[in-house]
């Protein structure tokens, strides 16, 4: 997995045409199986080694076009689905896609991350990155752990799909050193860049378009606090940016007793989310 790494020094001082009309034969709906594979939601380890897996709180968001476009949630989460860790499982229900020539289907993880208001705009979709994420330690918030499914488009509506997702967001880890102090939350802002906050997405492609609305810093927060210790991970996800050379990325650390504020200007060849 690719992810981008820095380190951060902190002293403690300073630290598809549609036929004619009319639901498919059958009950009148359809259940639509969704693998995920590959990709998964959250860090772990597995016998000592680092791996990825389904939660407990999994839900997907799905789009199918059959000359119109329709939207649908997962019944219920998935949780280590398969293989009993590294595949995801989404079931919807009572889908009623109309008799088509062909069905061109997407998905977006997490179906929170999908804006109501989109409507039935399928060509320019809102998905939301959170500016404020609940870190699990030693790994990220996995509400905000995009992904988009690759369109495929089927000539019979199917039963099952093995989707193919790719990471919309850059998954970052920030590495702090000498924090002397349990950590509460951390603060890592870039002026002028969208960080996190709105942003449109062509589901009939599976392609990301521009931000809207976005937000210059992302707040990492923990349920209990990151027990002090000489490195200390935090895990975050951004939309794809780049920090110019000259431009400065600002972190700060709030402890349980203080707040530490480092700033990073970056070099000739930038920082990249």
């Amino acid at each position: 997995m690719k992810k981008c790494v820095y380190i951060l020094a902190l002293a403690l001082a300073v630290s598809c045409g549609k036929q004619e009309s009319g639901l498919l034969p059958g009950n009148g709906s359809k259940t639509l199986k969704v693998y995920q594979q590959e990709v998964r939601s959250y860090l772990g380890m597995d016998q000592g080694n680092p791996a990825i897996f389904w939660g407990k709180d999994e839900f997907l968001k799905l789009y199918y076009d059959d000359g119109a476009s329709h939207f649908a949630s997962s019944d219920e989460a998935a949780k280590d689905a398969n293989d009993g860790k590294t595949s995801g499982a989404f079931t919807f229900s009572n889908l009623q896609p109309e008799q088509a020539e062909s069905y061109t289907l997407c998905a977006i993880y997490p179906a929170s991350a999908a804006v109501s208001s989109s409507g039935g705009n399928a060509d320019s979709y809102k998905v939301v990155l959170p500016s404020v994420q609940t870190a699990i330690e030693g790994s990220y918030d996995p509400s905000a752990f995009i992904m988009v499914a690759k369109t495929e488009t089927f000539t019979e509506f199917p039963s099952e799909w093995t989707a193919s997702f790719y990471r919309a967001v850059a998954l970052n880890q920030l590495t702090l050193v000498g924090v002397k102090e349990d950590v509460k939350a951390v603060v890592i802002t870039a002026e002028g860049k969208s960080l996190a906050g709105g942003r449109y997405f062509d589901l009939t492609l599976g392609t990301a378009n521009e931000v809207y609305a976005g937000t210059s810093s992302i707040t990492v927060k923990y349920k209990n606090a990151l027990a002090k210790a000489a490195f200390l991970d935090v895990f975050f996800t951004s939309w794809n940016t780049t920090i110019s050379s000259g431009e400065n990325l600002s972190v700060k650390v709030i402890g349980t007793s203080n707040t530490y504020t480092k700033t990073i200007t970056a070099g000739a060849l930038g920082i990249k989310f």
